[in-house]
């Protein structure tokens, strides 16, 4: 039999351990175990109490208020992580975001009251209010506002009233610098009608300048030798995915086989959140897709991450389509994807959030890579986020497994019949092992799998296994195993002809 080879494990590389590859997307075209951990990886306000690029438990929102800063991005995704409850245990690790701009948004406040009303700014999915009397200005309603989104400490903006020759009204500004929150914020706005005020059409934040791919390099790099299996950055951007994207892939090679999934998110366009997908097209990187949201890509991150860690963790071949999130409805019915545009999305590697009036759910868990390698021609085998959770929960198993009960011992190759087969009536020995026990051993997980209603097309798997010692390297035992994911039922249709004579 031909050498069985892995990524980066040369035949002269020799340091003892287990090493595991997963190749995505191998059929015909037609954990470490225990809990996985998640880590968020992002920006940090200058009262974030944190030492930049360094490891932090975030066992509650306090902590991650504490470490982060108020209202910072990688806060407001812990929130939204810490609010499934049972999820996993979260980590953090924090950077201090670019020198620049940071993104804005004004809207005036003119008029003078003529009776009672209220004057609504919501921020994100938080409303924020002021009850005016006929006393009050339009200055006073300004300001009024003014603290009450400043009470609002967990939003990703300060307000600030303003009263000048030019006018009256309040200036957004998002709580970090830099083009990450340009249009990742929204402010709508709304007035009692008729009371005398008008308040001015509220809008996305824009203007931000600075890039933060030098300061979420050298926080992911971090990370290099750690395992936090769902990696979650609040971000929306192609760069920002792509240093995500190639952090988790370097990390999930064989060597250091710290396998890992990452996560981000936005509220753009359909267009524009496909040509991100299309660019990252790998089957470690979900991004999350909620059109014109009011939450913002922290929330949209922290959100899937949290429902992932939490339904994966119990079971990693878990369907989560249409689980209810908590996130708001897309205000904006014209903003509700149909049914066509969700499955544009699905087909593109994009995972659609959709609306009903109830509120917001995910249509299907899917990650980004719908393409072939040169990104040229649609391939979603691979596509749905399970097909990567089940194989990196199968090798979490086979590796530990492994270690427990066959690292270390001599290494002898199988005795034979005079027809090749294994000799069924060697002589067994607990100090020695042979690749059929390490076959056994995968056989069973798989089998185990299979009971779990993880894997299916069992027999064949067990049937193509192979499992030898290593011509070249003689204390290496080199597998290869299939691994036949469960599939999703995720449609039905049904044809009806009625038949009854005339």
């Amino acid at each position: 039999m031909g050498t069985i080879r892995v990524t980066g494990i040369a035949d002269n590389f020799r340091t003892p351990g287990g090493y595991a590859e997963i190749l995505f997307a191998q059929g015909p075209a037609n954990a470490a175990l225990g809990p996985r951990t998640a880590v968020v990886v992002g920006p940090k306000l200058a009262t974030g109490t944190a030492t930049v690029n360094t490891l932090y438990a975030l066992p509650d929102e306090g902590t991650a208020s504490l470490l982060a800063g108020t209202g910072s991005p990688s806060h407001r995704l812990a929130r939204k992580y810490l609010a499934w409850g049972g999820a996993p245990a979260l980590y953090g690790v924090f950077y201090t975001p670019t020198t620049g701009t940071a993104a804005s948004k004004s809207f005036a406040i003119t008029g003078v009251p003529t009776k009672r009303g209220q004057a609504d700014a919501q921020v994100c999915d938080s409303i924020c209010s002021y009850g005016f009397s006929t006393s009050d200005t339009a200055s006073s309603v300004a300001h009024g506002l003014e603290s009450a989104i400043n009470g609002k400490t967990w939003l990703p903006v300060t307000a600030a009233a303003y009263h000048a020759i030019t006018g009256t009204g309040i200036t957004l500004t998002a709580r970090i610098p830099g083009t990450t929150q340009n249009t990742a914020i929204r402010v709508r706005t709304d007035v009692t009608s008729g009371a005398g005020v008008t308040v001015g059409a509220g809008g996305d934040l824009t203007g931000g300048v600075g890039d933060d791919s030098s300061p979420l390099t050298t926080a992911l790099a971090a990370l290099t030798s750690v395992r936090r299996y769902y990696m979650g950055v609040p971000a929306s951007d192609a760069t920002l995915a792509g240093l995500l994207k190639t952090h988790v892939v370097n990390k999930s090679l064989p060597n250091p086989g710290l396998r890992s999934v990452g996560i981000v998110g936005g509220r753009g366009t359909l267009a524009a959140t496909t040509t991100i997908a299309n660019g990252l097209n790998n089957a470690r990187i979900q991004y999350a897709w909620h059109e014109d949201s009011d939450n913002d890509p922290a929330e949209l991150v922290g959100e899937l991450m949290g429902l992932r860690a939490q339904t994966e963790n119990t079971d990693a071949a878990a369907n989560m389509a249409g689980t209810a999130l908590h996130l708001n409805k897309q205000y904006d019915v014209a903003d509700w994807p149909t049914p066509d545009e969700q499955s544009t999305a699905i087909n593109e590697g994009i995972a659609p959030i959709a609306s009903t009036d109830s509120g917001a759910y995910l249509v299907m868990s899917v990650n980004t890579q719908s393409k072939n390698a040169a990104g040229t021609v649609n391939d979603f085998r691979a596509t749905e986020t399970h097909r990567v959770s089940v194989p990196d929960y199968y090798m979490d198993l086979a590796l530990q497994t492994w270690a427990l009960n066959f690292q270390g011992k001599k290494f002898a190759e199988d005795k034979r019949t005079a027809d090749g087969l294994v000799d069924p009536n060697q002589k067994p020995s607990a100090g020695l092992t042979r690749p059929s026990n390490v076959a056994t051993m995968l056989k069973q997980l798989l089998r185990q799998l299979e009971d779990e209603e993880m894997l299916q097309n069992v027999d064949a798997s067990v049937a193509a296994l192979r499992c030898q010692k290593s011509t070249v390297n003689a204390g290496r035992c080199e597998a290869q195993v299939n691994l036949h994911t469960i599939d999703h039922h995720h449609q039905l249709v049904v044809l009806g002809k009625e038949v009854s004579s005339g």
